[in-house]
């Protein structure tokens, strides 16, 4: 996934998943719909080429360790180690009772269905039509920026946390036809229970570091941004990929999906299927994490799956750094036995060198694998 650029809640639990509204619902026996496209059939240029299909449709689901935030006060120590083991292993993280409320969670996703759910003909007059900070892509097969495939996006840049409010909302919702002020107010309201969320999140991982709480406090300063992602039914996946086998580059992302599944990642060498739980939030490291760690956390390498029956929902938000970031690691994960692995460098260096790879190899999707970006950087 690549974007350039005080919670009111009740809190969430997962204790009966089932009482999360399923999201399969029946799909219509029309034409695929494939942003600006209809087809009944995938055309040779949008398929993926054999080596990077997947390979078996048996894949065992993996288990993801739950952080339960509802016991940072009685179990904190434990919650740090159990992040930052994740994040050795380069495996996602399932964040429970978080402070994103489940209305809020199911408002955002009827919404975003809502808006792909509209008319070819609606949808085809938005291309085009976006700027600097939010854009619909209706087909993203032949995009090279990012690892989406089988899959229409829409994707907002909203800046720094500290300065988003409802007027910038506005702005990166202009051309959402279906958005409407109540929507505005409840995308808004989320971002703040988000915005507490990570807020724990870093303090955790900054403890399992053995650095202080407040260590990685200025990347709440920084940017945030959002794609939303639909993955249309598709008359042949095992042709395509609704996502690239990718690493994120930036600095953490959360995910919001409807309950069908089709995310993997890959631990060891193979791939395993993600399982989704309602009203959780998964969440993984990005590229420069790993980067600033010095190697200890590992960016997730993870893709999407399509399936001929059910389209698949889902929502990135996608957390960066400033640009000037300084990414040498801190001194207290520096000794004999762990030298520095990489270079110094700042976060806008990375992104250079990432977008200028991307552009040089646009026909090669194991470039979106940002350990190819981050091996450029080894001492």
């Amino acid at each position: 996934m690549t974007i350039p650029e005080p919670p009111d809640s009740s809190t969430v639990t997962t204790e009966n998943p089932d009482s999360y509204e399923k999201s399969k619902t029946a799909v219509s026996q029309q034409p695929v719909q494939l942003g600006v496209e209809q087809v009944d059939e995938i055309p040779e240029k949008w398929k993926v080429s054999p080596e990077n299909r997947a390979v078996t449709s048996a894949f065992e689901f993996i288990d993801v360790p739950a952080i339960d935030l509802s016991l940072m006060e009685t179990d904190r120590a434990e919650l740090a180690r159990k992040l930052r083991d994740a994040a050795t292993r380069g495996h996602f993280c399932r964040i429970v009772n978080h402070d994103v409320p489940l209305e809020l969670m199911k408002e955002i996703e009827i919404q975003g269905k809502k808006f792909f759910g509209q008319s070819i003909e609606v949808k085809s007059e938005l291309v085009g039509r976006g700027d600097a900070v939010a854009y619909y892509t209706g087909n993203n097969t032949t995009e090279w920026r990012h690892s989406l495939h089988w899959a229409e996006s829409f994707a907002m840049l909203l800046g720094p946390w500290n300065t988003v409010d409802l007027d910038v909302v506005k702005k990166c919702t202009a051309i959402w036809v279906t958005a409407d002020d109540e929507f505005r107010k409840a995308f808004l309201k989320y971002l703040i229970c988000l915005k507490s969320t990570t807020e724990k999140i870093l303090q955790l991982f900054a403890e399992g570091l053995g650095l202080k709480s407040d260590f990685y406090s200025s990347v709440l300063e920084a940017g945030i941004a959002a794609r939303w992602n639909y993955y249309p039914v598709c008359p042949e996946p095992d042709e395509v990929l609704g996502a690239h086998s990718h690493t994120d580059p930036q600095f953490l992302t959360f995910i919001q999906q409807d309950q069908v599944d089709g995310l993997q990642v890959q631990l060891d060498g193979q791939w395993y299927n993600v399982e989704t739980v309602g009203g959780t939030l998964l969440m993984s490291i990005s590229d420069l994490f790993q980067i600033w760690t010095n190697g200890l956390f590992k960016s997730v390498l993870h893709r999407v799956l399509v399936n001929r029956d059910v389209p698949r929902f889902s929502i990135a938000w996608v957390i960066s750094v400033v640009h000037k970031q300084d990414l040498a690691p801190p001194e207290e994960l520096i000794d004999e036995k762990h030298p520095r692995v990489y270079r110094d460098l700042t976060a806008m260096e990375y992104f250079q060198t990432m977008m200028t790879s991307r552009l040089e190899k646009a026909t090669d999707p194991r470039v979106f694998n940002g350990q190819t970006i981050i091996d450029n950087f080894r001492i």
